[in-house]
């Protein structure tokens, strides 16, 4: 088979390359030796959002990108992408009120939708009871978003599929090799024999393997790593306050912790920042992040978090371009895409980004090949509406709409089908109207169907 450009990696980043490539008129080819989603892109914090944070470090560029996007992705993901409130108590041990209060007036400057609420001042007694918050009486509210990740993949994944591209999970890369006027690239699907197909260009994004895969492409090249591997963790339990908000708590090593509501009764405890030289596939929590982040929430609400109360923990490996920097937080979150070219054919490395700066990073790659394919047609994906994300009016009203027509399903299960599916909803149940046309009870809200 012969191709345009083969994606290495079904993360949120090849996902986002292959689909807007494929959507230029390329013919795309993508491989990921696991499921989709199962790495870095299924194991963040599940924000979409600027990064307060990096104002601290003056990365404005990163700032506004990120925020631009959200702004993009809040319409191109209506059911997967939506705006939560969220609460910083003031610590002036940490950083005083004044202080604060820029940063938000910056990050709200900065951000390109403003739909959303700008950032005020309140009272934490504003907030509903039981809020367990310990004496602290002031502090801000700010709205950014929540998005799901892996559906977030998916999403890309199914746009690129739509586009014409070949999209194939648990297919490991194994090399590549420049051929006269190819690459000829060998890729091995689970428990089948080796397949070879050709492509004009190659690209290799593989998250926190991209070294490894780059020196499969480039073998007879010496090169450093360009990668710097962080660990972040989470814990959820079970939700202790009232609210839909979530809580950013300034803590004592200049970094912050997100308290933010999961599902309908649960609550994501994260991250930790802590440089790994482990293999990516092996990522896992330690007592001591548990210890770190229990010890974060306690800081401010009167909740001890014993082991018995962590329902789950997820942790991933962030593939940060390495900028020499000792300290994890501080090393930037930006992207880097490495390009080579010999005899014409070119490989591209991507290291590093964002969940939010998915699209444009792959709006910069595809720059980059430009000279290869002068056929290529121009950017679209900033108002490509994702598959599902067709709905009619706000997604309150397309929920409210969902809970009338599909009256015999519980509404907690329309909530999950309705943000996993949005108006794919309709497809997954045609021809259902009980709960026995589902099929097969899996467990909770999980049916054949």
């Amino acid at each position: 088979m012969e191709y345009d450009l083969v994606v290495i990696g079904g993360g949120i980043n090849g996902a986002a390359i292959a689909a807007d490539a494929a959507g230029r008129g390329l013919t795309v080819f993508l491989c990921e030796k696991n499921d989709f989603a199962s790495g870095t892109s299924s194991a963040s914090s599940k924000l979409i959002h600027g990064g307060l944070r990096y104002l601290e470090q003056y990365d404005f560029k990163l700032v506004k990108e990120s925020l631009r996007e959200r702004s993009i992705l809040l319409k191109r993901a209506p059911n997967l992408v939506f705006p939560m409130s969220f609460v910083m108590p003031d610590n002036a041990q940490y950083h005083s009120p004044m202080i604060i209060g820029l940063g938000l007036l910056i990050y709200d400057f900065l951000a390109a939708d403003k739909a959303l609420p700008k950032a005020k001042r309140i009272q934490l007694s504003e907030l509903p009871t039981p809020s367990h918050l310990k004496h602290l009486t002031n502090g801000f509210r700010y709205t950014d978003c929540w998005g799901d990740d892996a559906r977030l993949v998916i999403a890309n994944l199914q746009l690129a599929q739509q586009k014409g591209a070949t999209i194939l999970s648990r297919t490991e890369f194994i090399d590549a090799k420049r051929e006269s006027s190819y690459w000829n690239v060998n890729v091995k699907p689970i428990n089948q024999a080796t397949q070879n197909i050709k492509a004009k260009a190659i690209i290799n994004a593989a998250g926190p393997w991209a070294d490894k895969v780059k020196r499969c492409i480039m073998p007879a090249h010496e090169f450093e790593p360009k990668l710097k591997l962080v660990k972040g963790s989470h814990i959820v339990i079970k939700k202790f306050y009232q609210g839909e908000h979530a809580f950013i708590l300034q803590n004592n090593d200049e970094r912050i912790v997100f308290l933010i509501p999961f599902q309908h009764d649960l609550l994501i405890i994260g991250t930790t920042d802590v440089l790994y030289d482990g293999a990516p596939e092996n990522v896992a929590i330690d007592q001591q992040e548990i210890s770190y982040l229990a010890a974060a929430v306690k800081n401010y609400f009167a909740i001890n978090i014993s082991d018995e109360k962590i329902i789950w923990n997820y942790s991933g490996v962030r593939p940060l371009y390495d900028d020499h920097k000792t300290n994890a937080s501080k090393i930037t979150r930006d992207y880097h895409i490495e390009y080579d070219l010999e005899e014409n054919l070119p490989s591209i490395t991507v290291y590093g980004g964002k969940l939010t700066t998915h699209r444009c990073l792959a709006e910069d790659v595809l720059k980059k090949l430009k000279t290869t394919f002068p056929q290529m047609s121009s950017t679209w994906t900033k108002t490509a509406i994702f598959p599902g994300g067709e709905i009619n009016g706000s997604f309150p009203e397309f929920l409210q709409a969902c809970y009338e027509e599909f009256s015999w399903l519980p509404q907690l299960h329309i909530n999950r089908l309705a943000r996993d599916y949005g108006a794919n909803i309709h497809k997954l149940l045609k021809n259902c109207y009980s709960i026995e046309n589902l099929g097969l009870h899996f467990g909770g809200d999980l049916y054949e169907q």
